[in-house]
């Protein structure tokens, strides 16, 4: 059911309205309202329309936690766990994590999950661990689906499943998950849980390597030197290992084959590598 007294609020807010949307706020949230309470949790959170207060957000999250909202037990959680303006309590955030998360919140589905896996606030447990990532990944969470990957790949909590491994590094992969992005490729190359495609997986390491991932550029440099996936290039393949180089990236194999290679051609993929500049595309 629409609660339309919370959405007037919640638009007053995205509009930047933050003084008109306080004052609806507080009107409904002094009804219990859930959605307003969380609402004015994040105005006086960052101090918008209100001086801020990270106690009193904490107290409208909280109270907002106690009438059902996810959203507002998520963050009541954030802020304990990192003691942003308040006592860091750990034991307080999983309790607050654990409760969004039996909502279906996203994010702290994977923090639930991190939590099991740390051992360090729950009771270390990998199988609950690999069930919360599990909800988390199939939300869309790409941290999740990588850390569920993962967990197939080890047998961690989970029954060991190559393919599954590389079907969710994947899903992370097209999610912007720069990690997922090079493991997602090292496995096409290599055919592990999945058909090998150079092709593609060079497609992956240069997608990485063009926004700044070291490993990447290390590995496309490889490629393009060897020619797999890729035509040979000398000047491509010099080019990325002077800038995974630069980043502090060795490679001894590329630096005597670019030492190799005729003057002229190191010249220009020196001055390809001082240009050249990471492609910033934020995830989704």
């Amino acid at each position: 059911m629409r609660d339309e007294g919370a959405d007037l609020a919640y638009g007053l807010y995205q509009r930047g309205l933050y003084l008109s949307a306080f004052a609806v706020a507080t009107r409904l949230a002094l009804e219990n309202n859930a959605a307003s309470q969380t609402l004015l949790g994040e105005l006086y959170r960052f101090g918008l329309g209100v001086p801020r207060n990270v106690e009193t957000a904490l107290s409208w999250y909280e109270l907002g936690a106690r009438n059902g909202n996810r959203d507002a037990a998520f963050q009541a959680g954030i802020l304990y766990l990192d003691g942003l303006g308040v006592e860091k309590n750990q034991e307080k955030a999983a309790r607050y994590f654990e409760q969004a998360a039996e909502k279906g919140h996203v994010l702290a589905l994977y923090n639930v999950g991190l939590l099991y896996l740390s051992g360090d606030v729950l009771e270390k447990n990998p199988e609950k661990a690999a069930d919360a990532l599990l909800k988390s990944a199939k939300l869309g969470n790409h941290d999740a689906q990588f850390a569920i990957a993962t967990m197939h790949s080890e047998g961690k909590g989970v029954a060991k499943d190559e393919i599954l491994a590389t079907l969710y590094f994947g899903q992370a992969a097209r999610g912007g998950h720069d990690t997922a992005e090079i493991e997602y490729a090292t496995r096409l190359l290599k055919g592990i849980g999945i058909k090998s495609n150079p092709h593609d997986a060079a497609l992956w390491f240069e997608r990485a390597a063009e926004r700044g991932n070291a490993i990447a550029q290390n590995r496309i440099a490889q490629l393009y030197r060897f020619a797999k996936g890729v035509e040979a290039d000398p000047l491509k393949a010099a080019t990325w290992h002077l800038i995974s180089k630069d980043q502090g990236f060795e490679d001894s194999s590329l630096d005597a084959y670019v030492k190799k290679l005729e003057p002229e051609l190191r010249l220009k993929a020196e001055a390809a590598a001082r240009i050249w500049r990471p492609v910033r595309s934020p995830r989704p």
